[in-house]
């Protein structure tokens, strides 16, 4: 299993981390800072990335990727 992020506030300057599973017996990281507003309220991964990609221009089809080879130059 990959990486999983908790944003949790803390009760009573506590937290309770409920670990999976598949998870229960490996060694486990956990960093602590505080959250800015934007990281909670902002975009996630998949959208940042999506935003980025629908800037991208067309693929151009007419492309030759022969072009590329640097060893036949």
């Amino acid at each position: 299993m990959g990486a999983i992020r908790l944003i949790q506030k803390p009760e009573n300057g506590q937290l309770i981390i409920n670990v999976p599973d598949e998870m229960r017996d490996q060694a486990l990281v956990i960093e602590f800072h505080p959250v800015r507003e934007e990281q909670v309220h902002g975009q996630t991964l998949a959208e940042a990335a999506q935003a980025f990609f629908d800037k991208l221009p067309a693929p151009d089809p007419s492309f030759n990727w022969d072009d590329l080879n640097a060893y036949e130059q």
